[in-house]
């Protein structure tokens, strides 16, 4: 197999073939590969996934490309937190003092 990422077109293309002598028909394959998202702030970019057989009786046989999908739900206190390849930078702000300014004193921070 082999996998070609064209970022231009936003495409990932996966090639599966068992050695030249085709895909067993009725047989279920499973094509599975790692996605590495950059690091920061990413909006969550549309996915689709499609697929195309290239049979050398009948051609090309293909499955319109389907946007992936989601319940808009709010997840973490992000609104688009349920889309495909959404990620955010986490911020944390911690303020902290003490209770008593006098030396030996005991304090709760």
């Amino acid at each position: 197999s082999a996998t070609v990422w064209n970022g231009g077109a936003g495409t990932l293309e996966v090639t599966v073939s068992s050695g030249g002598s085709g895909l067993e028909a009725g047989s279920e394959y499973v094509v599975t590969f790692d996605l590495v998202q950059r690091s920061g702030v990413s909006v969550g970019t549309d996915v689709s996934v499609g697929a195309t057989v290239v049979d050398p009786v009948l051609g090309d046989l293909s499955v319109a490309p389907v946007v992936m999908g989601g319940d808009a739900e709010t997840i973490l206190g992000h609104a688009d937190g349920w889309k495909p390849l959404y990620s955010f930078v986490p911020e944390t702000s911690v303020s902290i003092g003490q209770s008593n300014h006098v030396a030996s004193a005991p304090n709760t921070l």
